[in-house]
C-alpha cells in the first residue's frame, strides 16, 4: 500500500474533516469491538481536536503481527474495511481476540457450569494460537485434521474437547451469517476418540484409602460411592439439600433432579457431615472454616490422600472413579437411575467396569 510505514505503537490514518476532504491524523487504537455500524467511526480519536470516535484495526487484517501506520483517506477505505470485518473477522474474534469468540465467550460461558467454563476458556486459547490468524472462511477440513493429529499424540482426550468447541463455534458462526457451512462436520472422529477409562476401585482398595483419610475426606468418599453424585455436585451440598424423604440434589451438569431416598448408611454419612465444626455453616461438607471446599483445594486434598495410598501400595484412583465404582457394584438399570443418565448406553460403556460374571459352557 503506498505511502505505508512501520510502527510498533498504533495505527494512524488520513482522514477528512468534518465536511472537508482535507485529511487529519487519526490514531487508531486496537479494540475487541465490532466496527460501528454508523458511517462514522467508532471512538476514533483525532489529534486536531475534531471529536471523531475512535475505530479499531487488527492486525490480521493487514496480514502483519505488527501495527502500521497508514496514509490513506479514510472515505475510501472505511467500506472495504467494513466488508473484510463482516465476511472475515466476526468469527476469527474467537481465537484472534477480535469479533467471534466474544460472542460464545458472552453468549454460551457465562451460562455453563463454572468448571466447564473455565475448561472453555482455556481451550479458547489453544485454539487461538493456532487459528487465530486464519480467515474463518479459510479454514478447511485438511487443517482440522491436521490439528487433530498433532494435539492427539499427547492429549487425546484435550484434542476431541477442543474440536467440539471449534465446531460450535462454527456453528454459532452459521447462525450469524458470517459462514454458510461448518468444516467441523465433514471430520470423522473415529480414529481420535478416547477409550472409555477402565480403571475399577475394589473393595480393598477403597478400604485402605478410607483408613488413610481425613474425616472429611472419609464424608466425601462415602457420599461420592452411596450416591454417585460427581465431585461438584458433593461440594455444592448445602443443609437445605437434606429433606425428610432423602437428599434432593439438582445435578449441575445435566440439571436434573434427584431425590435420593435414605439409607442407613447414607444417614450416617449425613449425619457425620452435619457434626463436623463449625456448626453453624450452609454447606455440608465444609473447610475447617466452615467454607464451601473449592475445586483446586479439594484435588489438593485428594492428591496428598492418594500419595499416601501410592505409598501404601496401591494404585492412584481419581474422585471421579469412585463414581464408576457407585454404577459398577449395582445392577444397570438402579446404576443408571442414580447416576441421572437418560441413556443406559452411557452408564454401560463408561461407568460400568467391573467384570462381568459369567457360567461356563459345562
Amino acid at each position: 500500500m503506498p505511502g505505508t510505514t512501520h510502527s510498533t505503537a498504533c495505527s494512524s490514518v488520513d482522514v477528512p474533516r468534518c465536511g472537508s476532504r482535507e485529511g487529519s491524523r487519526i490514531s487508531f487504537i486496537a479494540q475487541h469491538r465490532v466496527p460501528h455500524r454508523h458511517t462514522v467511526p467508532r471512538r476514533c480519536r483525532d489529534e486536531s481536536g475534531s471529536g471523531w470516535s475512535r475505530w479499531p484495526i487488527y492486525s490480521s487484517l493487514l496480514q502483519s503481527s505488527r501495527s502500521r501506520i497508514i496514509s490513506v483517506p479514510l472515505y475510501r477505505q472505511y467500506r472495504p474495511w467494513r466488508r473484510r470485518f463482516a465476511e472475515g473477522n466476526v468469527v476469527s474474534r474467537v481465537f484472534s481476540g477480535a469479533c467471534a469468540t466474544a460472542r460464545p465467550r458472552l453468549e454460551r460461558i457465562p451460562r455453563k457450569a463454572p468448571r466447564t467454563g473455565q475448561d472453555n476458556r482455556r481451550q479458547l486459547g489453544r485454539l487461538r494460537k493456532v487459528f487465530g490468524e486464519m480467515r474463518p472462511v479459510s479454514v478447511r477440513p485438511k487443517h482440522i485434521y491436521e490439528y487433530l493429529d498433532i494435539r492427539s499424540r499427547t492429549a487425546l482426550t484435550a484434542a476431541n474437547r477442543e474440536f467440539e468447541l471449534l465446531s460450535h463455534t462454527f456453528t454459532k458462526a452459521i447462525q450469524w451469517g458470517v459462514l454458510d457451512e461448518n468444516p467441523c462436520r465433514h471430520v470423522r472422529r473415529d480414529d481420535y476418540r478416547p477409550k472409555p477409562r477402565k480403571r475399577y476401585v475394589t473393595d480393598n482398595e477403597f478400604e485402605v484409602a478410607y483408613g488413610l483419610a481425613t474425616d472429611r475426606m472419609q464424608i466425601a468418599m462415602d457420599l461420592a460411592v452411596l450416591t454417585g453424585l460427581r465431585q461438584g455436585d458433593i461440594l455444592s451440598l448445602t443443609r437445605d439439600n437434606v429433606t425428610k424423604e432423602g437428599l434432593l440434589v439438582h445435578t449441575s451438569k445435566t440439571e436434573k433432579l434427584l431425590l435420593i431416598e435414605w439409607s442407613p448408611e447414607l444417614k450416617k454419612a449425613v449425619r457425620r457431615a452435619r457434626q463436623l465444626k463449625p456448626r453453624v455453616r450452609l454447606p455440608l461438607l465444609c473447610t475447617r472454616q466452615g467454607k464451601r471446599y473449592s475445586s483446586s483445594g479439594f484435588k489438593a486434598n485428594w492428591q496428598r490422600l492418594m500419595g499416601k495410598a501410592v505409598e501404601k501400595g496401591i494404585d492412584r484412583f481419581t474422585f471421579h472413579d469412585l463414581r464408576a465404582k457407585s454404577a459398577s457394584d449395582d445392577s444397570l438399570a438402579a446404576a443408571s437411575d442414580r447416576l441421572g443418565h437418560t441413556n443406559r448406553e452411557i452408564t454401560r460403556r463408561v461407568y460400568r467396569r467391573k467384570p462381568e460374571k459369567v457360567r461356563p459352557l459345562r
